[in-house]
């Protein structure tokens, strides 16, 4: 979109929306423009951190725009129409430059030479000819704007009968004037993506990391490892990136199959299955329920970061940061995938990991196993109807915990007045508590013992300072999920074999002892749809569990897991060949301008939900979080962004680009252009209509992304 206001130092501007011209100088950039001085707000915090990472995004939003701009200039200067101001930057100008002044600092006038009178006759008030241009810098570096003679956005009623003036130019230079900001964006993405491909940009391959459980992955048949090499037998240049995975299900159309080819974790030939996305609550998006793989190299945090994670995850205190997994059981592994099916073979017992440090050192480190929900499971599955109690897994120094004498693998009967409580009920009695005692029992190498705790606060909400897991390691029962499945069994009992029992009343079930959940587990994994005698109790009695229907539905939402943070698995895009990198850009180009009308179509048709869109605050946000993974990935965004901007732009509404070649093509058909009181009222309108999404989105999504990080 083009710029046109009339100079500050002219005075006030008579018109509707004069005030917010006379400081937003309305572009094709006007959303960035009203964003900025929160994006400076929002990212004040950010500033203290990394300085260089905020400069960085600041230029590349700059670049955009410059380009954007510089496409309409060019095309303006080739079709002789007459350019008053090129601004790199809004608001005040804070210096620049004009043939003819030279380099100048300040306020200064704009236009044709103006003329003093002296005496009868008229001299011009320069001693030398001036150029037409003022090559300006702002105050505010954000965005930029082209001024030309005749054409303002917000009004356009603004003309001139000069024959440089934009409005007396033929339709069809008009057009192409409007037209070049899109088209300039459109060649410098598809520089940026050359580039980025000679040179090399991670990404995250299309490797299967992960599958929801229920998912349409999951009926497919998707397995952790998969990797998929064509979606819609369209297989791209280069390797297929996880983020078009994701892609291909949120744009796809309600109902409709994707087709993903993909070679399995076990190796063999390529198969292909289809998929039909599904609406996912959480994310707003249609989804496969395929989450992003992961490598197997241990994060190299910081020692507070990592006190900090091994309160949480034990683990953490054998593994050394930076280390990576080459080894399980002396089998060695190269691939996540491995390891996890590895752990679901395993069942549940110890393991070892050989492990090479960051300083390419080998140890191996000895570890338990556990059991975690499956992806996409947000309550703890029974075994059998019965769920284990919860175990102290972490004690966090000098709390409330510590000082009672808490200690991690302690199991916890009672809290208050609740025996065997969830996780969920630790942490709200806690919560609700700052500055309290509590009670909380516990069971220690078969004793219970009652220590009083005092529950700290932080903010007005209580913190004990414990960290607990499922208690799997035990035999101890906690919870009766299902009383009808598990008749007879109740909780703070034990359990010490299990059996199948036969067909005939005469045979005698033959017991396997047990020492815990997970061999539990194990064996009623091992035998579905049968009838299990559980011994509980020393007692000796039995409990029979019929183990069908739901109950074995719910051992499937549970998996084997090391519990151990991994890195997510990257590998550089990179061609050697610069033809290829030529090819790779172009598909990214069209690409991403597809995407973008899909998106689109999806906020028609309710399969993108608007709690999805983001303004320049939150692209801005993203853009620093992405800094992290390197300088290329981060230039690669701007090139995605800058396609988002050409096509944005040029959809067919007021103020926009696109709402200005609507105008044109309407002057075309009738002969004559629209009235310009018309024309006026349909820009405010824009003006009104743009500017309360734009507040939606920096309201409802782009703070919060911000200040929730």
């Amino acid at each position: 979109m083009l710029n046109h206001v009339k100079h500050p130092s002219a005075g006030t501007l008579r018109r509707p929306c004069s005030l917010i011209r006379k400081w937003l100088r309305p572009s094709s950039m006007v959303l960035m423009s009203l964003t900025m001085p929160l994006l400076a707000a929002g990212l004040l915090g950010h500033f203290i951190r990394g300085f260089g990472q905020v400069a960085i995004v600041i230029i590349g939003f700059g670049v955009l725009v410059f380009f954007h701009e510089l496409g309409h200039f060019l095309a303006a200067k080739s079709f002789h129409i007459r350019c008053d101001v090129f601004s790199l930057g809004i608001g005040p100008r804070l210096c620049g430059w004009r043939k003819g002044r030279g380099f100048s600092f300040g306020a200064v006038p704009i236009g044709p030479p103006q003329v003093s009178l002296e005496g009868d006759s008229a001299k011009l008030a320069v001693a030398k000819p001036l150029g037409e241009t003022d090559y300006r810098i702002a105050w505010l570096p954000f965005g930029g704007y082209v001024r030309m003679l005749g054409q303002d956005d917000l009004d356009p009623t603004k003309v001139s009968a000069d024959p440089a003036s934009f409005a007396n130019k033929p339709i069809w230079q008009r057009m192409v004037v409007i037209s070049c900001g899109v088209i300039m964006n459109l060649i410098l993405a598809f520089i940026i993506f050359v580039i980025a491909f000679r040179i090399g940009v991670p990404f995250e391959p299309a490797i299967v990391g992960g599958v929801s459980y229920n998912s349409p992955a999951m009926k497919a048949g998707l397995k952790v490892g998969d990797q998929v090499i064509a979606i819609n037998h369209h297989k791209p240049l280069g390797f297929l990136e996880f983020p078009d995975l994701k892609m291909a299900s949120a744009l796809d159309t309600p109902g409709k199959p994707v087709t993903l080819t993909y070679i399995p974790a076990a190796g063999g030939k390529p198969k292909s299955v289809r998929v039909v996305p599904k609406m996912s609550k959480s994310s707003g998006f249609l989804m496969f329920g395929i989450s992003e793989p992961a490598s197997l190299k241990v994060p190299n945090v910081s020692l507070r970061q990592r006190k900090t994670l091994a309160f949480t995850l034990p683990i953490l205190k054998k593994v050394k940061p930076g280390s990576r997994i080459e080894a399980i059981n002396g089998h060695p592994i190269s691939s996540y995938g491995q390891l996890y099916q590895y752990l679901q073979n395993n069942s549940g017992a110890p393991v070892t990991l050989t492990m090479q440090s960051a300083a390419k050192k080998t140890y191996t480190a000895r570890v338990t196993p556990t059991l975690l929900p499956r992806i996409g499971v947000n309550t703890l599955p029974s075994i059998l109807g019965l769920r284990p109690p919860m175990e102290i897994t972490g004690v966090m120094p000098n709390s409330g915990a510590a000082k009672a004498g808490l200690m991690p693998g302690d199991v916890i009967v009672r809290i208050g007045t609740i025996l065997n409580p969830s996780w969920r009920q630790i942490h709200r009695v806690t919560m609700d508590n700052p500055g309290q005692t509590v009670n909380i029992e516990v069971d220690r190498g078969a004793k219970d013992i009652t220590f009083s705790a005092k529950v700290g606060s932080v903010n007005g909400k209580g913190l004990l300072g414990i960290s607990a897991a499922p208690a799997y390691s035990t035999n101890i029962i906690g919870d009766v999920a299902n009383p009808h499945a598990a008749a007879g069994a109740y909780a703070g009992e034990t359990f010490s074999a299990v059996a199948v029992l036969p067909v005939s009343a005469h045979e005698t079930p033959s017991y396997v002892p047990i020492k815990n959940w997970l061999a539990l587990y194990t064996f009623a994994l091992a035998h579905p749809g049968t009838r299990l005698a559980l011994r509980v109790s020393s007692a000796g009695k039995s409990v029979i569990i019929r183990n069908s229907g739901k109950l074995y539905t719910d051992l499937g939402k549970l998996r084997f897991a090391l519990n151990l943070p991994l890195m997510p698995l990257t590998q550089l895009q990179k061609t050697g060949s610069f033809v290829t990198a030529l090819s790779m850009g172009i598909n990214h180009t069209i690409r991403w301008i597809v995407n973008t009308y899909l998106t689109l179509r999806g906020l028609g048709i309710g399969t993108v939900s608007p709690h999805q869109l983001h303004g320049v605050l939150g692209v801005a946000a993203v853009s620093y979080q992405l800094e992290s993974q390197g300088i290329m990935y981060l230039i690669y965004f701007m090139g995605l962004i800058s396609v988002n901007l050409a096509v944005i732009n040029f959809l067919p509404l007021p103020i926009l680009d696109g709402g200005l070649f609507v105008m044109l093509l309407i002057e075309k058909i009738r002969g004559r252009p629209l009235p310009l009181k018309v024309q006026a009222g349909i820009q405010i309108a824009g003006l009104i209509l743009i500017g309360g999404v734009f507040l939606y989105v920096t309201v409802f999504n782009d703070l919060p992304l911000i200040f929730h990080h």
